[in-house]
């Protein structure tokens, strides 16, 4: 975002050699911590308190996509955990009545013989293996979406990262360069010392 700028930092060097010059001599000396706190809140003070208010402005505006990444998270999770919840409370409902009708079934057929007592034996042995397939493909189904919701999580926690890594950037190719800032105060006092008194 590009800004047009200042006025106050468009001042010349000569312009402000002249307005410290205009001073009074005597006061130069005694003034010149309180005239440099000037210029620079002059030069850059604007600037300043722009970069501050747009740093506040990105930390509310992390802060509140964490919170809303956190409740969608939270939420997720609530509907996830309802959901093995429901399913394992269905297979131990489904696997109970199961063994009861296996036991009645094995009660009643005990007392047939021959081939009759075969087909009970193969009809169990199928049923436990339904059993043992739908326990198993429950468990395949609850980790995959865990996989899933995992993954959808890290490429959110990704994108704010990226987001939150390019405003920084941005910020400081903005920000004036400190040591150019501070070489440049330096020879404002370095002119104020040489002035005549």
């Amino acid at each position: 975002m590009s800004k047009e700028p200042s006025a106050a930092s468009q001042m010349s060097e000569q312009q402000i050699e002249e307005t410290t010059a205009s001073a009074a001599p005597g006061a130069a000396e005694e003034a010149a911590p309180e005239s440099i706190g000037k210029i620079r809140e002059i030069l850059f003070g604007s600037q300043a308190r722009d970069y501050d208010r747009r740093l506040a402005g990105l930390e509310d505006r992390l802060l509140k996509e964490l919170a809303a990444m956190q409740e969608e998270t939270r939420r997720r999770f609530d509907a996830f955990e309802a959901y093995v919840k429901n399913e394992v409370d269905a297979l131990t409902n489904r696997l109970s009545v199961a063994q009861q009708q296996r036991e009645e079934m094995n009660d009643d057929w005990t007392r047939r013989l021959g081939e009759t007592g075969r087909s009970l034996e193969k009809g169990i042995s199928r049923l436990d293996d339904n059993s043992a397939q739908a326990h198993r493909d429950l468990r395949q189904q609850i980790l995959e979406q865990s996989k899933s919701l995992s993954e959808e999580i890290r490429q959110k926690y990704t994108e704010l990262a990226a987001a939150l890594a390019r405003e920084a950037q941005g910020l400081r190719s903005e920000k004036t360069d400190r040591s150019a800032l501070a070489s440049f105060f330096t020879e404002i006092a370095s002119r104020l010392e040489k002035e005549p008194n």
